[in-house]
């Protein structure tokens, strides 16, 4: 077959793939992850790249997605382009993932450190022709009398020929619920360790934990490198039923994500990853399906019920994790077919289960779940958002990286505030939501989404000033307010807000609004009795409440109700590792919540309609 050979500038990459391949298929072996947020379909328009050598005809599709300008400077859709020659591509900064931030700000709650790792000390000696003891016989005699036989693992029969076996010698015996996982030379005793891991769709964390003391010893994290098979967990279950490999391909990637984190945080704390002893992972229903290589096509299709909901235990080394082989695994239990364990460690984090007052969770992301209740009685639903948060399907959106807008005001002109301080690049989640909201409230667009024309502007608001209605344009067929003009940006085009973006986030703004006004109908409230609403996740930590309650994301409360917690699903993770007792508690709380289905309720249906419109406030 014939190959064509592409290089990825200005990484260096080379790599050859057949004709009538993709670029964008060509940057999965070399690991350039670009935006492709409806999965490689050819509907977002976001998997952009320059061509700097080489050339090939438009794909009707890119003719439609990319302005005139743009096809002037050759960028292409990584999707489309095809080629049937040698290229040169460029990777455009704001079109390619990079490490996400915040994802690693948790809270949570003290809890009393009870693992249930045990670390014994045992003595040794040579053995004779009068006390002919083997090893692990000598082992076993001198760790604590217990009623029953403690149990073996093959791992830490496997390291019996690494301890040395003679008078004066010592080993350590590490123990988790009665059997023997690890067996290591020396006193190893003030090494324990284990990681806390939150799965998200969209990025993964991972915190490790001294056993010990209950101490942070590091955090990182990392884009979810399956987003190339598409943004939402709707893609991702498609692609495993359409590719032959699919379940496999995505599955892998996990672990490697999980093992690039774990090894990371270790090397960095200076901890052996054989040190690692215990996890907790916590994720929605299918990134726990695609971790432990279940099939997900069951949460694709009506009922959308899952393979297993149950808590799952495992041995690192089962699933390749780099960490101890024999260290305990569990994935938390997940609490309904699309609110998985993450909701129910988020749950954990913030105590709703043992507040007098009612709390409101939300978990704002492109699959978020919302939790509503106190010590009486616990709801949930989830919130199917969509990725307009992290800058899909908006013009000109991208992930939240330096350059990226992410707060704006109008004082006589528009101010913008930028990730680190750059020339704006484009528009992340939470400047999307700042730019609609400052919008609305100077009456350019009004409550039922629609955005002023400039001549209807200036004849309607013209103590606004030229210096904001100059910034109406027309884009195409729509209109558009410039946020940053071809001077100031980055990329020396406008970075504007359109008309298509204002719906976008009404979706998405209305899909969580709706859900959380289901739960107060459910439980028969209202918005001021609501005690507390808290912002999770790593974009949640970013918005500005004023914002959020101006386009109706949030109740409309006071802002010293409104509190922003980090990643909650990672403290609920932590908590769980650190406290077998809070552990038990997680599956108990399981148990308590109720599942509130939005699928075929009319009255559902009913509050997304009324959510969609902006509120005036």
């Amino acid at each position: 077959m014939e190959r064509v050979r592409i290089t990825f500038q200005p990484e260096g990459k080379i790599t050859e793939l057949p004709v009538g391949g993709s670029v964008l298929e060509a940057t999965e072996p070399l690991e350039l992850y670009i935006a492709s947020p409806c999965g490689a379909e050819g509907r977002c328009g976001r998997c952009r790249v320059r061509v700097l050598d080489g050339s090939i005809p438009y794909d009707p599709l890119e003719l439609e997605l990319l302005r005139p300008e743009e096809r002037e400077r050759r960028i292409r859709l990584a999707c489309r382009l095809k080629p049937s020659h040698d290229v040169v591509v460029e990777l455009l900064p704001e079109y390619v993932y990079v490490q996400p931030r915040a994802k690693l700000e948790i809270q949570g709650p003290a809890v009393e450190v009870e693992s249930g790792l045990e670390k014994h000390l045992v003595a040794l000696k040579t053995p004779t022709l009068e006390d002919p003891v083997s090893l692990l016989r000598q082992i076993h005699r001198s760790l604590p009398l217990k009623d029953e036989e403690y149990r073996l693992d093959l791992e830490a029969v496997k390291a019996l020929p690494r301890i040395p076996w003679g008078d004066g010698e010592v080993a350590t015996a590490t123990i988790w619920d009665g059997t023997i996982i690890a067996l290591e030379q020396g006193d190893t005793r003030r090494a324990q360790y284990g990681v806390a891991v939150d799965i998200g769709t969209t990025t993964i964390a991972c915190f490790l934990v001294d056993l010990i003391t209950g101490e942070m010893g590091g955090a990182a994290a990392k884009a979810n490198s399956q987003r190339f098979f598409g943004d939402d967990v709707v893609s991702r279950i498609k692609y495993t039923m359409e590719k032959q490999e699919g379940l496999g391909r995505l599955h892998r990637r996990l672990i490697k994500d999980v093992n690039a984190l774990l090894t990371s945080i270790c090397q960095e704390a200076g901890v052996s990853p054989d040190q690692v002893y215990r996890m907790v992972f916590v994720g929605n229903s299918t990134m726990a399906h695609l971790f432990l290589g279940l099939d997900p096509r069951s949460l694709g299709t009506a009922p959308y019920v899952p393979l297993a909901d149950e808590g799952i235990e495992f041995r690192a080394g089962d699933l390749g994790i780099a960490a101890n082989p024999a260290c305990r695994c569990s994935f938390l239990p997940a609490i309904a077919s699309w609110v998985g364990s993450d909701a129910l460690a988020m749950t954990l984090a913030t105590g709703i289960d043992e507040s007098e007052g009612i709390i409101l969770a939300i978990d704002v992301g492109t699959n978020g779940e919302s939790v509503l209740g106190s010590r009486k009685e616990i709801l949930c639903c989830s919130n199917a958002a969509g990725p307009a948060f992290e800058g899909a399907h908006i013009a000109d959106g991208m992930q939240a990286f330096p350059g990226a807008i992410e707060a704006i005001w109008i004082e006589e002109d528009v101010h913008l505030k930028t990730i680190g301080g750059f020339s704006p690049k484009g528009l992340c989640g939470s400047g999307l939501i700042d730019a609609v909201a400052v919008l609305l409230e100077a009456g350019l667009i009004e409550p039922f989404g629609r955005m002023l024309g400039r001549e209807e502007a200036e004849e309607r608001l013209p103590h606004l000033g030229s210096s904001i209605l100059n910034r109406l344009r027309r884009e195409g067929s729509q209109n558009m307010f410039v946020l940053a003009t071809e001077e100031e940006s980055e990329t020396g085009l406008p970075i504007g807000l359109t008309q298509s973006d204002v719906r976008e986030l009404q979706m998405a703004s209305g899909a969580i609004a709706a859900g959380c006004r289901l739960l107060m109908r459910e439980m028969g409230i209202e918005e001021q009795d609501i005690s507390a609403v808290l912002l999770a996740g790593a974009f949640g930590n970013h918005i500005r409440a004023e914002s959020a309650v101006r386009i109706g994301l949030i109740p409309c409360l006071p802002s010293d109700r409104v509190h922003f917690i980090g990643n909650a699903a990672g403290a609920g993770a932590r908590m769980a590792l650190l406290s077998r007792s809070v552990s038990r508690r997680a599956f108990a709380l399981r148990e308590r919540i109720r599942y509130v289905e939005q699928a075929g309720r009319p009255d559902f249906q009913d509050l997304l309609m009324e959510a969609i419109v902006f509120p005036e406030l």
